[in-house]
């Protein structure tokens, strides 16, 4: 290989390994992302619930995802409570689930292209020489 194909090689070779340290480091950051905003979600939910009044057996109910008895509950306001709670729970966990999955996807993609990235590099820094007959066009590694 010639010298700057050397050179662009080791310039691909070094984004690349940054590339899938980073991309490792995106997959582990939104695991946690997604458990502390299951959990952020759980603890606003309750808090809500407990400034209503409502029981704490029907709060563990509600965080559990269990079926609630209405009928227990006394006011409107605290029906209107245990409603919105199940709906706001559902939707964190929905939006939860739906960020890890794309930052899941975006961090496999980001390592499987540096590391197709990086090979490219590595080859390109191989410095291996070709000899190719003039006649019969075979190729031939020289060392």
């Amino acid at each position: 290989m010639s010298g700057p194909a050397v050179v662009v090689g080791y310039l691909f070779v070094a984004p690349s390994v940054l590339g899938v340290i980073l991309g490792i480091i995106l997959m582990i950051v939104s695991g946690g992302a997604t458990a502390s905003a299951a959990s952020t979600a759980h603890e606003e939910v309750s808090t809500s619930l407990r400034s209503q009044g409502i029981e704490e057996t029907v709060i563990v109910a509600v965080l559990a995802g269990e079926q609630v008895d209405e009928g227990t509950l006394g006011t409107y306001e605290q029906r209107a409570a245990v409603s919105s709670a199940k709906s706001r729970l559902a939707g964190a966990e929905v939006g939860a689930g739906a960020a890890a999955a794309l930052s899941f996807g975006f961090a496999l993609f980001m390592i499987v292209g540096s590391f197709v990235g990086g090979l490219i590099g590595y080859l390109l820094t191989m410095k291996k020489k070709i000899l190719q007959c003039t006649s019969c066009e075979a190729v031939v590694q020289a060392s």
